[in-house]
């Protein structure tokens, strides 16, 4: 069990400033029960410094920069230490951290658009802690064609600890009768020096139905990044679990990934288009 002490207004996540942070083990309450316990002297802070933060890129309100306690039960979490958009915030020091416990550093930043945008996720175990974000995409970088199974063009990022890319598709008019949407991951390794990537037609193998034609197609194409091999695929955990919080074990101590999002919108048949 994770207990915070709180300055702020938990509705306004920019505004809360943790003043101490203390996990209880081996607290057993039964049925109307209760337990006393006396909490130690808070502990001091560390800092987290963010480099090659974007000009015109900032955290969406309800997602600010933020520290996360997670014990190695996975049983006590909470946040920690939350930031307000600058290149740096504190984070408070667990009292009673101990072996197998992790930190977990949160960073989502967008444009004014939303159509680009970057996320961090970073675990360690204490400390002051830097990360260099990685760039965003260029302007319009990306060509789509307006297919159900799209070619995708641009691919020729140069970044540092480039691994992979993703793809992600989404049909914003529902139809019962066709795929909702469509993830794919190519690695850096696999992809070679092609700078381009066609979304394979698998409906065969699969059996679903494609994107039909007028379909509106959300695309989202992101630079997967990393100095640590990637643990995904089939028997591993996915982009969604380490990002979307599916599963709190995919969020361990050695764990640094980002990605670089690039976004936009296309007509199955309409044409191609440019994001972000």
């Amino acid at each position: 069990m994770l207990i915070t002490v709180e300055r702020g207004d938990p509705d306004r996540p920019l505004s809360r400033q943790v003043l101490h942070a203390e996990v209880l083990r081996n607290v057993n309450i039964i049925n109307r029960g209760s337990s006393l316990h006396t909490l130690g002297t808070p502990l001091g802070t560390n800092i987290v410094t963010i480099s090659n933060l974007p000009q015109g890129f900032y955290p969406p309100s309800f997602i600010p920069p933020q520290v996360v306690y997670a014990s190695k039960d996975n049983k006590g979490a909470g946040g920690v230490g939350f930031g307000s958009g600058g290149a740096s915030f504190t984070y408070r020091q667990v009292r009673g951290f101990s072996q197998g416990d992790r930190y977990l550093l949160t960073l989502v930043y967008e444009d004014a658009s939303g159509n680009s945008g970057i996320l961090y996720r970073k675990g360690f175990t204490g400390g002051n802690v830097s990360v260099i974000l990685p760039s965003p995409w260029a302007s319009k970088a990306i060509w789509i064609s307006g297919s159900a199974h799209p070619q995708i063009a641009g691919l020729n990022r140069t970044d540092t600890n480039l691994k992979a890319y993703r793809f992600s598709l989404y049909n914003s008019n529902y139809d019962p009768n066709s795929v909702r949407n469509v993830n794919v991951l190519a690695t850096k390794g696999w992809l070679g020096s092609n700078t381009t990537f066609t979304i394979p037609d698998l409906s065969w193998a699969l059996n679903y139905t494609p994107f039909p034609l007028g379909s509106n197609i959300n695309a989202s194409i992101s630079a997967v990044f990393s100095p640590n091999p990637l643990r995904l695929g089939l028997g591993a955990v996915s982009l969604s679990d380490i990002f979307g919080l599916n599963d709190i074990n995919a969020l361990t101590a050695d764990l640094d990934i980002a990605l670089a999002i690039a976004g936009g919108s296309y007509t199955v048949g309409g044409g191609p288009v440019r994001v972000p």
